[in-house]
């Protein structure tokens, strides 16, 4: 029978995924409704990240301990589904990065290949897919073997994983700044600004739980419906992001229309 505190972790997951949800809606919408195929793009990357971290939230909802795991002396990993979600969590963030830098440049009046994005997000691409081939296999090793020591294969594992998150939350965190600095488009600044509010009280969300519920213990519904609040605001300014999106693209495509 299902505790009070595990009704809550219930119902608080299926309010964060029906949130993300209804916000990868949006982005669905809105993509269907653009005709420029790196708008469309864009508006994918904004749906893919919403239901990545919806999965996201849904699978360290599930593995509450999750740091604790990680950090502890058992990594075995093949068969912890959960597990491999929180991997790859962070790769529609990368893909929507992608997407925005050269929306960025297609609506700069000068095209200027900010960062020369043009060449890096290749370079970027090629390492994401090689960390994702050692991940696989390291995992799989570290199941084989059934060992609980980092040695072989497996030790990969910890270098791989901060590749794969390193290089989606480094990008977007370094170099969008810049772009909506420079950026004298209104409505794309407005787009950035509602997705980097939503980012920020998502990581707020994963700091109110390390610190009440690991370094300064809290009572356990508190911690977590503190988190599932700040999560449900991410949510909805991630809706705001794509709803963001309409003004500016149906207006250049209705120019482009034009000429």
């Amino acid at each position: 029978m299902l505790s009070s505190y595990d009704i809550e972790i219930l119902i608080g997951g299926l309010a964060n995924l029906a949130a993300y949800g209804y916000a990868a809606f949006w982005a669905s919408n809105i993509r269907r409704g653009l005709t420029v195929k790196l708008y469309r793009n864009q508006a994918l990357g904004i749906g893919l990240v919403s239901i990545g971290l919806a999965f996201f939230t849904i699978a360290f909802a599930a593995k509450g301990q999750f740091l604790l795991r990680f950090i502890g002396t058992k990594f075995i990993l093949a068969d912890d589904i959960s597990f491999g979600i929180l991997f790859f969590a962070t790769l529609p963030l990368f893909y929507w990065t992608d997407q925005s830098l050269q929306a960025a440049r297609q609506s700069d009046p000068l095209e200027r290949d900010q960062f020369h994005w043009s060449i890096v997000r290749r370079i970027l691409w090629i390492v994401i897919s090689i960390c994702l081939i050692g991940l696989v296999i390291s995992v799989t090793a570290a199941g084989v073997q059934n060992c609980d020591c980092m040695v072989g294969p497996q030790n990969l594992i910890i270098p791989a994983t901060l590749a794969n998150w390193g290089i989606p939350l480094a990008s977007s965190a370094i170099l969008l700044p810049f772009v909506w600095r420079r950026s004298n488009d209104i409505t794309f600044r407005r787009h950035l600004k509602w997705f980097a509010l939503s980012a920020i009280l998502l990581g707020l969300s994963f700091v109110w739980l390390g610190t009440f519920g690991l370094i300064i213990p809290l009572n356990a519904y508190l911690a977590s419906g503190g988190q599932y609040i700040l999560v449900l605001l991410s949510a909805y300014f991630l809706y705001r992001s794509a709803r963001a999106i309409v003004p500016l693209y149906s207006f250049k495509e209705k120019i482009a229309g034009k000429e």
